[in-house]
């Protein structure tokens, strides 16, 4: 498959999705780069179902999605390139554009993920256990949504929330309710919006938000 084919299919199964207008998919730059072609483009895939519809445009830019397997439990980073193999969230050759990404995905796969890094200027805030039949019931992770005020969206458990915000902290945090990433870690996306679809906001101020809800 060259990079005209490959875009052309790319274009193909990305077509229906609301952002698929905004302009031309194409191949990364540096495809020629991989040792391997991308594995087979199949119907079925999140970007058919408009599952994606309100990802921030920010988010879709950058060339840091990867594919990831539900397996016992565990979430398995997949590299969309050369699935089975795994992804590593420190190696940008296991990861791709949003679209390449979904056109790779099977049914063997669970879904998308994007990976933070210290390139890119976002973060992701992570609260667990805090959502019944679809609706937020934690006060605290309420509080949390809405001094943040930026993309939410439900786990792929969906039992927790994901928020995307710009900004940083110093290293990882990982809590009993809340953990709090920056780069060298992946969140699976899932589209399913609950609170300012396609909207990212700054956050200065993520250490403190880990002291006041993380200890």
């Amino acid at each position: 498959m060259d990079q005209r084919e490959a875009a052309e299919l790319t274009a193909i199964v990305l077509r229906g999705i609301t952002r698929g207008m905004r302009g031309e998919f194409s191949v990364p730059e540096d495809f020629a780069e991989y040792d391997q072609e991308p594995s087979p483009v199949y119907a079925r895939s999140h970007a058919e179902r408009r599952e994606f519809l309100y990802v921030p445009d920010e988010l879709m830019a950058w060339q840091q999605w990867i594919l990831w397997r539900n397996q016992k439990g565990n979430k398995l980073p997949i590299d969309p390139w050369r699935s089975p193999r795994y992804a590593s969230t420190t190696n940008p050759r296991t990861w791709a554009g949003f679209s390449e990404a979904a056109a790779n995905m099977s049914d063997w796969h669970s879904g998308l993920g994007f990976v933070f890094t210290a390139d890119d200027p976002f973060a992701g805030v992570d609260l667990d256990g805090c959502v019944v039949d679809g609706v937020v019931v934690d006060p605290v992770a309420v509080q949390i949504i809405e001094e943040l005020d930026s993309y939410t969206e439900i786990s792929p458990s969906g039992t927790g929330v994901k928020i995307w915000v710009r900004g940083r902290i110093a290293c990882g945090r990982r809590g009993d309710r809340i953990e709090i990433y920056s780069e060298r870690r992946y969140f699976c996306v899932t589209g399913q919006a609950i609170h300012r679809p396609g909207e990212l906001a700054d956050c200065d101020d993520l250490d403190d938000l880990w002291d006041a809800y993380g200890g």
